[in-house]
């Protein structure tokens, strides 16, 4: 059996590659996580029909022959129920990610920094010549949207503007797209981003504006990202960081937002033991 699956907290990005995925890989089984982000969750709860999804419960790991990965190539990331297939002798592991950093060894990946994984199957797609409807266009788009915010992050290359013209040329609705993509915005994410403007540390560094924050908080919160970014627009810096302690798991998660090109906060990231995309990184 093949499956398709991506990580934990699936945002758009992470569900737009794994139906790309599966136009790729038809007799493949696109597996997506239980837990997905706020705005994704309103997606499904109107959409999710459109797509064949199985739930990890519903994959009877033993018969696995082969695992492609999109969005990610960490272990920890995918659903725990997978933690089996790790140890698995001759797993065949396929991965799709615009992520560097990652612990599943294979010969078998495409990664580079793109602004989005779904880039980099969007180009595949287009080789292939594969047939995509209005509706995955909408959704891949979507992806690529989120991650890239809107092609302003400064993560984005010319090849994922090029990605957003061929899925506008395929019918991508960028109505849908403002509907869905419209940040959550709770009283909580409010609260935590008026203390972290009260608590804000400013300084210059290098030609370069700076402003640190920190935070402690209580259990999971959805899109502190785009809290981040919110704090770094209002307090006017090149480069934020908020560090927020989980006071209920005694975890730390720092999160950076950049907007020059000359400060790479993947490289910063990394150095920490985290890392994602050089515009948007969460390491834990």
């Amino acid at each position: 059996m093949k499956i398709i699956t991506t990580h934990k907290g699936s945002d758009f990005d992470a569900l737009a590659s794994l139906a790309a995925a599966t136009i790729l890989y038809p007799d493949a089984k696109p597996v997506l996580p239980g837990s997905v982000n706020a705005n994704l969750k309103t997606f499904l709860s109107i959409h999710k029909d459109l797509f064949d999804f199985y739930s990890p419960e519903e994959i009877d790991y033993t018969e696995v022959d082969t695992l492609i990965v999109v969005d990610t190539h960490t272990w920890e990331r995918l659903d725990q129920r997978m933690e089996g297939l790790k140890e698995k002798q001759d797993l065949r592991i396929i991965v799709w990610d615009h992520h560097v950093e990652g612990d599943m060894e294979t010969q078998e990946k495409r990664i580079k920094e793109t602004g989005a994984t779904i880039t980099l199957l969007i180009q595949e797609i287009e080789n292939q010549r594969k047939l995509i409807t209005p509706i995955q266009a909408t959704l891949f788009l979507m992806g690529l949207y989120e991650d890239t915010g809107n092609l302003s992050f400064p993560s984005t290359l010319p090849e994922d503007a090029y990605a957003a013209g061929f899925l506008l040329d395929r019918k991508a609705d960028l109505n849908i797209l403002a509907t869905f993509l419209k940040p959550a915005y709770s009283k909580r994410q409010k609260d935590i981003l008026f203390d972290m403007v009260q608590k804000a540390e400013r300084t210059e560094l290098g030609g370069f504006s700076f402003s640190l924050s920190r935070l402690d908080i209580s259990g999971r919160v959805q899109n502190l990202a785009m809290v981040v970014q919110m704090y770094r627009d209002i307090v006017n810096v090149d480069v934020a960081f908020g560090i927020f302690r989980d006071i209920e798991q005694d975890k730390c998660m720092v999160i950076g937002r950049s907007s020059v090109d000359e400060i790479n906060i993947g490289v910063i990231m990394r150095s920490m033991g985290g890392g994602d995309t050089p515009g948007r990184d969460q390491p834990y």
